[in-house]
């Protein structure tokens, strides 16, 4: 089975962003030669013909009024530049697509999906779980320290109401860290 088996007629029924979703990731996982790669382009490119038929509610038309909606796309895709740069890629990918360069359709949107991977990874890095970790260790460090100073002085506080009393003390004593957080964090000790 070729690579362009891999675009399913479940394709053409999303909408058109999960449309060029789909082609990105099945043009981003392609592994084929010169002719698999024109057979994945030309597959991917009837699927948008397909979607604009849809979206144009033309799916009974005659098929010389389908091949009609076919130029018109073409000479749309061919001849679109989006102003809106997040959409650059794909317009990018579109005019490869109408023109025919499916391998250099496919080789762009490789490229894309890469460099998009690339740069949520150092999104992560900075802001993510370890850099979150990162950005709270001060907080976390005044946290641990407060719930020592608790645990070594636990018999300050007595009766009811001793922990919302703990966790006043904690936020006055350990700032900046606020009286709700302390609180919470003293319900789980015993």
């Amino acid at each position: 089975m070729s690579q362009a088996k891999k675009i399913t007629k479940k394709s053409t029924q999303v909408a058109g962003d999960d449309l060029v979703q789909q082609i990105f990731l099945d043009f981003e996982s392609f592994e084929g030669d010169a002719t698999d790669a024109k057979a994945l382009g030309e597959e991917a490119w009837d699927l948008i013909i397909k979607l604009r038929i849809a979206q144009l509610g033309k799916e009974k038309a005659t098929a010389a009024e389908k091949k009609q909606i076919a130029k018109d796309t073409k000479r749309t895709a061919l001849n679109w530049d989006a102003d809106d740069a997040s959409l650059s890629t794909t317009q990018k990918l579109f005019n490869r697509l109408a023109a025919g360069r499916y391998a250099d359709a496919i080789k762009l949107a490789e490229s894309s999906v890469n460099e998009k991977t690339k740069t949520a990874k150092k999104i992560m890095q900075s802001s993510g779980k370890n850099g979150g970790e990162k950005k709270n260790e001060k907080t976390t460090e005044i946290i641990k320290k407060a719930i020592e100073y608790y645990k070594t002085n636990q018999s300050k506080w007595v009766g009811w109401g001793r922990k919302k009393a703990a966790a006043h003390e904690l936020a006055d004593k350990f700032p900046p860290i606020k009286f709700s957080t302390y609180q919470k964090h003293l319900k789980s000790l015993p």
